[in-house]
This record gives C-alpha cells, sequence and structure tokens, in this order.
C-alpha cells in the first residue's frame, strides 16, 4: 500500500501463498494505488492482498480497495492496521484474518463480504489531508 514501508510479513504471505501453489507477484512496499491499478488493468490477477501496519494508513487503504473493486478484482486484507480483530477491515468492507493465505485460499470468502457502509464519508475530502500536509505547493 502507498505509503506502507513495513513489507516483511506481506513478503512471507507471498511465500506461503507461492509453496500452497498459487502465482504471486509480490509487488513490494510502498506501491502507489495508480501503479497498482495501472498492474490490474495489464495482467489478470485473481486477487489483490492488501497490507496496513499502521491505522493511520487507512484512509489511502480505502482508497485502494476502491480502485480495486472497480478493476472488479477482489481483496483480502491483514495487518495490525485493520485492527486486532479486523474491526476496521470489516468496516471497509474487506474480508480480514491474520492468516491471509488462509484467507485467500477459500475463493467464496473474496466474494461474499458486501460492500463498505461508509455513507458518512459523502466526499473524499478526508482522504486527501495527508496528501495536502505532505505537499506546500496544493494549498
Amino acid at each position: 500500500m502507498d505509503g506502507e514501508w513495513h513489507a516483511l510479513p506481506a513478503r512471507l504471505v507471498a511465500e506461503v501463498l507461492r509453496l500452497r501453489g498459487w502465482q504471486v507477484t509480490f509487488l513490494g512496499a510502498s506501491v502507489p494505488a495508480a501503479h497498482m491499478v495501472s498492474y490490474l488493468h495489464r495482467y489478470d490477477a485473481y486477487a489483490v492482498a492488501l497490507a496496513c501496519a499502521l491505522p493511520l494508513r487507512l484512509p489511502h487503504a480505502h482508497r485502494m480497495i476502491e480502485a480495486y473493486r472497480r478493476a472488479d478484482v477482489p481483496v483480502v486484507v491483514g495487518g495490525r492496521g485493520f485492527g486486532d480483530d479486523g474491526r476496521w477491515a470489516r468496516r471497509l468492507g474487506v474480508p480480514w484474518a491474520p492468516d491471509a493465505a488462509d484467507l485467500v485460499a477459500d475463493e467464496r470468502a473474496l466474494h461474499a463480504v458486501p460492500p463498505a457502509r461508509l455513507d458518512h464519508l459523502a466526499d473524499d475530502e478526508y482522504a486527501s489531508v495527508p496528501d495536502q500536509l505532505s505537499d506546500p505547493e496544493s494549498e
């Protein structure tokens, strides 16, 4: 995920999936949403696994999840950023598990999660605040 530099757990999940027979492309740490969407348009992805270590990255996670949904690619998430029990993943409407490798193995789980219920976020302003803070030219 863009801005997420804690890549070791995601790399371990990728290797476990590879050992279980999946074809995995590990894109690394801090992949911008635009690059990921471009990748999804070029290659036929079965699913995207998204990791988040810090809750403050959740607005970026939300934008990325919505972009993947628009590309019609199921998303599975993991990491402490989604809460110890996955409560923030449920709030965003995506499957979460402490062991993402087991969750991805069950195709039904990828498609069974209802869309996010975030009507209180009618605009994208909350998600652009961190971008504006990091870019002094945007004022």
